[in-house]
């Protein structure tokens, strides 16, 4: 018998297990699931894969996740006990490794990442109602500003999610006057629909929604049911050239999988 040892970090409360021993892909989705199951509040699992001689991380529908970056970040920084460091956290989903700013912030981290940059933004026409849609490598988020209850959302998202076709997606409630935002994000590989406390990448995609909406840049701290997310989208010469997201990581605890 093996055991899937992991570690927990909390980013704005999009709580994210991170698997530090080896775990083969056929087997992650269902050590995913068991992870999840067993780990109050969980919304997401990673696993840190060697490539090279470098330590990489796979989202559990090897999907993309700038909250994931953030916990990898500090999860490596409080293991070699650095203050503040630069890293490139090589993760699913992304065809670069991400660069990550992150430095001691009391009991925690505080992260910045430089985001992969959108491959696409444009209406999406789902039948009952058309909403622009933020594509990024490995994940896609459509941005609803209309009033919609997140039951709505989880009935909805399958069915949004085909007609898109990515590795993640997620439909983001923006109440652009609030300043508010509810994630609903969908993995289809393990069929795996949440409520996130927050998300780093839907959060992106509102930054980037909103300035190719204005036709220039964007600097927005969103509230999410867990706490406060920023972003800063760079537009110039009719696209976003620069994405930068900001947000705190606490570790939490460990755990351990009998296999």
């Amino acid at each position: 018998m093996s055991a899937a040892e992991y570690v927990i970090a909390d980013p704005t409360g999009n709580i994210t297990a991170l698997v530090y021993t080896p775990v083969a892909r056929p087997q992650q989705a269902e050590t995913a699931e068991k992870i999840m199951a067993a780990c109050r509040g969980c919304e997401q699992v990673g696993f840190f894969e060697e490539d090279g001689g470098e330590t990489g991380l796979r989202m559990m529908g090897g999907e993309f996740c700038g909250n994931a970056c953030m916990s990898f970040a500090a999860v490596t920084a409080a293991r070699r006990d650095l203050g503040a460091a630069e890293l490139a956290v090589k993760i699913s989903g992304a065809p670069e490794p991400v660069p990550v700013s992150v430095r001691a912030d009391g009991n925690g981290y505080r992260c910045t990442v430089s985001m992969p940059l959108p491959t696409g933004c444009g209406t999406v026409d789902f039948g009952r109602i058309s909403a622009p849609v933020v594509r990024f490598p490995g994940i896609a988020h459509a941005v609803v500003t209309d009033r919609m209850p997140a039951a709505m959302a989880r009935m909805l998202i399958r069915e949004w999610s085909a007609r898109v076709a990515a590795d993640a997606f997620g439909i983001m409630l923006y109440d652009e006057k609030a300043g508010t935002l509810k994630p609903v994000v969908y993995v289809p590989s393990t069929d795996t629909v949440v409520e996130e406390s927050s998300c780093a990448s839907g959060t992106a995609a509102v930054g980037v929604w909103r300035a190719v909406k204005d036709g220039a840049g964007a600097q927005l701290s969103l509230r999410e049911p867990a706490g406060e997310l920023s972003v800063e989208a760079v537009y110039e010469n009719g696209r976003v050239t620069g994405l930068a997201l900001t947000g705190s990581v606490r570790i939490i605890g460990t755990g351990r999988l009998e296999t």
